[in-house]
């Protein structure tokens, strides 16, 4: 069975006789396209929802254009943030002239970068985190990222950037993984 679309246009001729034109149209291959286009956003809002680590994405200019349910509370926000907040609004870190350049040496690269930051909660706490940043191509250009709560004796360690022909380096990054003490402490 096809997908048709069928469309009338009423012609008048000045005749008594009505004149119709009909016309269909076989929207077989559009409506198969739209059905392969609407599995594969189910099968990545599925993997963004499932996915315990928080996972966001921000435009050349820093805006947060999307973001797993993960990342929103960790930071304590809701999905209206999306759209409306900039990197600047949780990053204590580093200041915008900062934030761009990383950003516009990823899009010139296509390329990674793993360092150590400081995120501003919506309650005013911060939170110290990795940060695994990747240049991806979607409609207009794109830099996900994916933020790690780290301990803060992590974040004491001595970290350099460098940036190198196709990356930046982060020396010094300690490779112990932490565990959960309590809500408000970690424990390496």
């Amino acid at each position: 069975m096809s997908d048709v679309h069928l469309d009338c246009l009423h012609l008048d001729n000045g005749d008594a006789r009505p004149t119709l034109r009909v016309t269909l149209t076989d929207i077989s291959e559009r409506k198969r396209a739209e059905r392969i286009a609407e599995q594969e956003r189910l099968r990545l809002q599925t993997i963004l929802r499932m996915a315990s680590d928080g996972i966001h994405i921000l435009d050349a200019d820093g805006v947060l254009v999307e973001a797993n349910e993960a990342f929103l509370n960790m930071l304590g926000y809701n999905d209206t943030a999306i759209g409306t907040l900039r990197v600047t609004d949780w990053d204590v870190q580093n200041s915008w002239p900062v934030i761009k350049e990383l950003i516009d040496d990823l899009i010139a690269r296509h390329g990674k970068l793993v360092f150590a930051t400081r995120h501003r909660r919506s309650d005013g706490g911060i939170l110290d985190v990795e940060i695994n940043a990747s240049w991806i191509e979607i409609g207009a250009r794109a830099i996900s990222t994916l933020p790690r709560a780290t301990s803060p004796s992590e974040n004491n360690s001595s970290i350099c950037c460098k940036k190198g022909a196709s990356s930046w380096k982060v020396r010094g990054w300690p490779r112990k993984k932490p565990t959960w003490r309590n809500r408000n402490s970690w424990q390496a």
